[in-house]
Protein backbone atom coordinates (compact mmCIF):
# COMPACT_ATOMS: atom_id res chain seq x y z
CA UNK A 1 0.00 0.00 0.00
CA UNK A 2 1.58 3.24 -0.81
CA UNK A 3 2.24 6.33 1.34
CA UNK A 4 -0.62 8.16 -1.03
CA UNK A 5 -3.26 6.05 -1.14
CA UNK A 6 -3.55 5.41 2.91
CA UNK A 7 -3.95 9.28 3.35
CA UNK A 8 -6.92 9.71 0.66
CA UNK A 9 -8.66 6.31 1.20
CA UNK A 10 -11.87 6.28 2.65
CA UNK A 11 -12.59 5.82 6.52
CA UNK A 12 -15.15 2.63 5.67
CA UNK A 13 -11.97 0.85 3.95
CA UNK A 14 -10.94 -1.30 6.80
CA UNK A 15 -14.77 -2.39 7.57
CA UNK A 16 -15.16 -3.30 3.91
CA UNK A 17 -11.73 -5.09 4.03
CA UNK A 18 -13.14 -7.23 7.18
CA UNK A 19 -16.35 -7.93 6.07
CA UNK A 20 -14.93 -9.18 2.68
CA UNK A 21 -11.99 -11.19 4.71
CA UNK A 22 -14.65 -13.07 6.69
CA UNK A 23 -16.85 -13.70 3.84
CA UNK A 24 -19.46 -11.18 4.05
CA UNK A 25 -20.82 -8.23 1.69
CA UNK A 26 -18.69 -5.03 1.60
CA UNK A 27 -19.37 -2.93 -1.29
CA UNK A 28 -18.77 -5.52 -4.41
CA UNK A 29 -16.69 -7.47 -2.13
CA UNK A 30 -16.50 -11.12 -2.90
CA UNK A 31 -15.34 -13.67 -0.37
CA UNK A 32 -12.02 -14.22 0.33
CA UNK A 33 -10.61 -17.98 0.78
CA UNK A 34 -10.02 -18.95 4.26
CA UNK A 35 -6.43 -17.63 5.00
CA UNK A 36 -6.10 -15.53 2.20
CA UNK A 37 -7.02 -12.21 4.40
CA UNK A 38 -4.22 -13.16 6.98
CA UNK A 39 -2.13 -13.62 4.77
CA UNK A 40 -2.84 -10.08 2.93
CA UNK A 41 -1.91 -8.77 6.33
CA UNK A 42 0.91 -11.11 7.08
CA UNK A 43 2.91 -9.41 3.58
CA UNK A 44 1.86 -6.18 4.30
CA UNK A 45 2.84 -5.84 7.92
CA UNK A 46 -0.73 -5.59 9.14
CA UNK A 47 -2.83 -7.48 12.16
CA UNK A 48 -5.80 -8.88 10.99
CA UNK A 49 -6.69 -9.10 14.57
CA UNK A 50 -6.36 -5.26 15.08
CA UNK A 51 -8.13 -4.76 11.65
CA UNK A 52 -10.96 -6.61 12.64
CA UNK A 53 -11.34 -5.07 16.32
CA UNK A 54 -10.79 -1.51 14.57
CA UNK A 55 -14.26 -2.36 12.22
CA UNK A 56 -16.19 -3.48 15.44
CA UNK A 57 -15.08 -0.16 17.11
CA UNK A 58 -16.18 1.64 14.33
CA UNK A 59 -19.28 -0.62 13.88
CA UNK A 60 -20.18 0.28 18.16
CA UNK A 61 -19.49 4.24 17.79
CA UNK A 62 -21.57 4.49 14.55
CA UNK A 63 -24.51 3.02 16.97
CA UNK A 64 -23.56 5.11 19.41
CA UNK A 65 -23.73 8.34 17.33
CA UNK A 66 -27.31 7.07 16.22
CA UNK A 67 -28.39 6.30 19.76
CA UNK A 68 -27.72 10.00 20.43
CA UNK A 69 -29.45 11.39 17.19
CA UNK A 70 -26.21 12.55 15.52
CA UNK A 71 -26.59 10.43 12.67
CA UNK A 72 -29.51 8.47 11.07
CA UNK A 73 -29.68 4.74 9.93
CA UNK A 74 -30.52 4.34 6.54
CA UNK A 75 -31.31 0.36 7.53
CA UNK A 76 -33.74 0.96 10.39
CA UNK A 77 -30.75 0.50 13.09
CA UNK A 78 -29.39 -2.62 12.05
CA UNK A 79 -25.90 -2.53 12.47
CA UNK A 80 -24.66 -6.09 12.66
CA UNK A 81 -21.21 -6.66 10.76
CA UNK A 82 -22.06 -6.47 7.05
CA UNK A 83 -24.09 -3.63 7.36
CA UNK A 84 -23.35 -1.15 5.18
CA UNK A 85 -25.43 2.56 6.73
CA UNK A 86 -22.35 3.60 8.45
CA UNK A 87 -19.93 2.63 6.17
CA UNK A 88 -21.84 3.78 3.14
CA UNK A 89 -20.32 6.49 1.17
CA UNK A 90 -23.78 7.81 0.01
CA UNK A 91 -24.79 8.38 3.98
CA UNK A 92 -25.21 11.80 4.91
CA UNK A 93 -22.69 11.76 7.78
CA UNK A 94 -19.92 10.54 5.37
CA UNK A 95 -20.18 13.24 2.72
CA UNK A 96 -16.94 14.55 3.75
CA UNK A 97 -14.90 11.19 3.91
CA UNK A 98 -12.52 12.32 0.76
CA UNK A 99 -11.78 15.29 2.79
CA UNK A 100 -8.12 14.62 3.49
CA UNK A 101 -7.93 18.39 4.65
CA UNK A 102 -10.67 18.48 6.95
CA UNK A 103 -9.44 14.82 8.55
CA UNK A 104 -5.80 16.72 8.77
CA UNK A 105 -8.08 19.96 10.66
CA UNK A 106 -9.72 17.12 12.87
CA UNK A 107 -6.63 15.33 13.79
CA UNK A 108 -4.55 19.11 14.26
CA UNK A 109 -7.11 19.97 16.72
CA UNK A 110 -7.39 16.66 18.93
CA UNK A 111 -3.72 17.00 19.58
CA UNK A 112 -3.69 20.67 20.61
CA UNK A 113 -1.78 21.98 22.09
CA UNK A 114 1.14 19.43 20.93
CA UNK A 115 1.51 21.74 17.79
CA UNK A 116 4.83 22.39 16.19
CA UNK A 117 4.89 25.16 13.57
CA UNK A 118 7.07 24.52 10.61
CA UNK A 119 8.66 27.91 9.18
CA UNK A 120 10.37 28.10 5.72
CA UNK A 121 13.45 29.92 6.02
CA UNK A 122 15.37 29.66 2.17
CA UNK A 123 16.59 25.96 2.36
CA UNK A 124 16.04 25.14 5.98
CA UNK A 125 13.03 25.00 8.28
CA UNK A 126 12.61 26.08 11.80
CA UNK A 127 10.11 24.37 14.13
CA UNK A 128 8.47 26.18 16.86
CA UNK A 129 6.22 25.64 19.56
CA UNK A 130 4.54 27.79 22.16
CA UNK A 131 6.01 26.67 25.04
CA UNK A 132 9.85 26.25 24.02
CA UNK A 133 10.08 28.55 21.15
CA UNK A 134 12.52 26.51 18.93
CA UNK A 135 12.72 22.67 18.86
CA UNK A 136 14.27 20.05 16.79
CA UNK A 137 12.92 17.28 15.14
CA UNK A 138 15.06 14.13 17.27
CA UNK A 139 17.44 12.31 15.24
CA UNK A 140 15.27 9.00 15.31
CA UNK A 141 12.07 10.26 14.89
CA UNK A 142 10.19 8.98 11.29
CA UNK A 143 10.31 12.82 10.45
CA UNK A 144 13.39 13.20 10.51
CA UNK A 145 14.22 11.88 7.39
CA UNK A 146 12.41 15.11 5.65
CA UNK A 147 15.67 16.85 6.59
CA UNK A 148 15.27 20.22 4.99
CA UNK A 149 11.99 19.53 3.20
CA UNK A 150 8.99 19.26 5.52
CA UNK A 151 6.25 19.14 3.56
CA UNK A 152 3.32 20.56 5.90
CA UNK A 153 2.99 23.86 7.98
CA UNK A 154 2.20 21.80 11.07
CA UNK A 155 3.59 18.96 13.08
CA UNK A 156 2.05 17.25 15.68
CA UNK A 157 3.81 15.10 18.62
CA UNK A 158 3.52 13.01 21.35
CA UNK A 159 6.11 13.48 23.94
CA UNK A 160 8.96 16.33 24.05
CA UNK A 161 12.07 14.94 24.98
CA UNK A 162 15.14 17.74 26.93
CA UNK A 163 18.40 17.17 26.07
CA UNK A 164 21.37 18.81 24.88
CA UNK A 165 18.35 20.79 23.00
CA UNK A 166 14.16 20.60 22.68
CA UNK A 167 13.28 17.60 20.43
CA UNK A 168 10.02 16.13 19.54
Amino acid sequence: MSDVSWRAAPAATTSRWCARSRGGSGRGARAAPAGAAREYCWSHFLAHNTLELMSEMRRQFGSLLEGIGFIRSSDGGNHHRGSGSIDSASAPHNKHVGDVGLLRAVICSGMYPKLVAVQRRGKRCAFKTAEDGKVDIHPSSVNSHFGTQFPFPWLMYCEKVKTSGVYI
